[in-house]
C-alpha cells in the first residue's frame, strides 16, 4: 500500500474562533524561507489569515530571518505583516510599514579591508549597509535577488558603516 493510500491527503480548516479558548503566546517569530515562503515562492492564503488571527489575538508575529531588509520588506508587505522584523540575524531590527530601522548593529569594515585588500589583488569587496544596498567595488546584478547595488571605489567602501562583509575571489575558487 502505498504513502497516499495510507495517509491521503486532507485540506487543512482554519477557524479563527478556535483561537479564542487557547492561551497564546506573547510573541512569535517565523522565519522566511522554507517557512513563511515555500519553495515556490507562494505564501499561502492561510497561513496569511493565520498571522491575522494571531495578531487579533493580541500576539506580536515578527520575521525572522538572515535576510537583507530590503528583500524581507516585500516579504512582510505581501504576507500583509506591518509590525517587527529581525533581518541578517538579528543584525538588524525593524518595521515593515513604516520601514524603519530601530536598531543596527553595525562594524567598522576599514582593518579587516585593509589587512585583506592587498592579499587578494583582484577581488570583488563588498559592504551591506544597514538599509541593504550591497556596496562594492566590482558591480554585480543582484535585482533578481531584490537588491540594490552601488558600484564605489574601495577607498569609499571602507567608509560605510558595514553589517555584512562578502569578499569574492575567483582566484580562491575551488
Amino acid at each position: 500500500m502505498s504513502h497516499s493510500e495510507l495517509h491521503p491527503p486532507s485540506e487543512v480548516h482554519f477557524d479563527p474562533a478556535s483561537l479564542e479558548s487557547i492561551e497564546f503566546p506573547q510573541l512569535i517569530g517565523i522565519d522566511v524561507d522554507g517557512t513563511l515562503v515555500p519553495g515556490d515562492g507562494v505564501i499561502r492564503d492561510r497561513v496569511i489569515r493565520a498571522i491575522a488571527a494571531c495578531e487579533a489575538a493580541g500576539v506580536t508575529v515578527v520575521l525572522a530571518t538572515g535576510r537583507s531588509l530590503s528583500t524581507t520588506t516585500p516579504i512582510a508587505r505581501a504576507a500583509r505583516m506591518e509590525g517587527w522584523m529581525v533581518c541578517l540575524n538579528g543584525s538588524i531590527l525593524a518595521t515593515s510599514a513604516p520601514e524603519t530601522i530601530v536598531e543596527a548593529l553595525t562594524f567598522d569594515p576599514a582593518p579587516f579591508l585593509d589587512r585583506m585588500i592587498p592579499l587578494l589583488p583582484g577581488a570583488i569587496f563588498t559592504v551591506e549597509d544597514a538599509w541593504g544596498v550591497m556596496n562594492t567595488n566590482v558591480a554585480f546584478h543582484g535585482g533578481a535577488l531584490g537588491m540594490a547595488v552601488r558600484e564605489m571605489p574601495l577607498e569609499q567602501i571602507r567608509e560605510i558603516e558595514a553589517v555584512r562583509l562578502v569578499i569574492r575571489s575567483e582566484e580562491h575558487m575551488e
